[in-house]
């Protein structure tokens, strides 16, 4: 039926089907989160379970088993952060008041520009702040925030146990439900759609842990006071693409800031932080993370956008291995396949 539409209506119904499936998500975005997040971890961990399964473990303590991994895992992690956070904290006064010096500073140099007082800026600060609720509904914001999270992470939990122990049922329904001429293609979808998942976040874990070792290196080397630290969470927020990264640079400025180092500091950590930046873009993440997840620029800015605007910080750390998903399959339907070679890294072909 679609060949005999016009392709100027077979547009515009493929972009009303997106602004529904967008809206969809957004209405059902509390559901869907945590569902999606342990949709993709379970991707990650079924070869896993599969080998355990295979000597003869039981499926759910296979599946017990593999999320205790991942807890430890993260644990770890959390273990590491929280002793740099333990040595960071003894430097904090001293930060503070480097800080406020630095602050005092700049208050001056408004002044002398603007006309702006030192009152006047913090009488507009402090505005601001009322406005925003203060320093109470900063306080419950955060702790309904932590709230959330904490739920979420359970549900993930029990998602990705339920995933795991039922797997098999998912492909044997979709197989039940579409025509045996159907059957090889969704079955290549299925297989590359999990493949695709796991080297993403395989490769983005290992870029993390190459970004942190090449940042503490870097940043040791220009002298900034707490390169470990500020290398551990500048790394874990590349996790979120171009906007992690330009949190880690804010980040290390404003530390530079409080640290009172001179135009060298600043100076010595854009060079660090664009020399990494060029060796994870253009030496590392082509073959690390694999060219089934390679999504063009325009796209994977566009697709954070979104998923900042649908699902917050979650939707975008989960946009481009969802995209990428969804690559896959626009690739294997002829209807869409020109979608998916519209949203993949085709600068070659653009530029030939």
């Amino acid at each position: 039926m679609t060949d005999t539409l016009h392709p100027l209506v077979k547009f515009n119904l493929v972009l009303l089907l997106f602004f529904l499936i967008f809206g969809g998500l957004y209405l059902a975005s509390s559901f869907l989160i945590p569902m999606t997040f342990a949709g993709i971890l379970a991707m990650l961990m079924t070869p896993l379970c599969a080998k355990l399964e295979s000597r003869r473990i039981p499926k759910a303590i296979a599946s017990f088993i593999c999320i205790l991994l991942l807890l430890l895992f993260v644990g770890g992690i959390g273990f590491a952060l929280s002793t740099q956070i333990a040595s960071f904290g003894e430097d904090l006064p001293q930060i503070e008041k480097n800080l406020n010096e630095q602050l005092t500073s700049i208050q001056g140099f408004v002044q002398n520009i603007f006309g702006l007082s030192p009152e006047q800026q913090k009488e507009m600060v402090q505005g601001s702040s009322s406005e925003n609720g203060g320093v109470g509904s900063m306080v419950v914001s955060f702790l309904n925030s932590f709230t959330g999270i904490m739920a979420n992470s359970l549900l993930v939990l029990v998602y990705m146990f339920l995933l795991l122990y039922y797997r098999s049922r998912f492909p044997t329904f979709i197989m039940k439900a579409i025509s045996n001429d159907q059957k090889e293609q969704a079955r290549h979808i299925m297989i590359e759609s999990s493949q695709v998942a796991q080297q993403y976040l395989i490769g983005r874990g290992i870029l993390i842990l190459v970004l942190f070792v090449l940042y503490s290196i870097g940043l040791n080397i220009v002298g900034l006071d707490n390169a470990i630290f500020l290398s551990m969470i500048a790394a874990l927020l590349s996790i979120i693409p171009y906007v992690g990264n330009i949190l880690g640079l804010a980040i290390l400025l404003m530390m530079a800031l409080a640290q009172g180092g001179g135009s060298s500091l600043y100076i010595g950590i854009l060079i660090v932080l664009t020399i990494t930046q060029f060796i994870e873009s253009y030496l590392l993440e082509p073959f690390i993370v694999g060219a089934e997840v390679d999504i063009h620029p325009f796209f994977t800015v566009v697709i954070i956008i979104i998923g900042e605007l649908i699902w917050g910080v979650p939707g975008m750390i989960l946009a481009i291995p969802i995209l990428a998903v969804v690559k896959i399959i626009f690739s294997h339907i002829p209807f869409l396949e020109p979608y998916a070679y519209l949203i993949g890294d085709t600068r070659e072909s653009d530029n030939a």
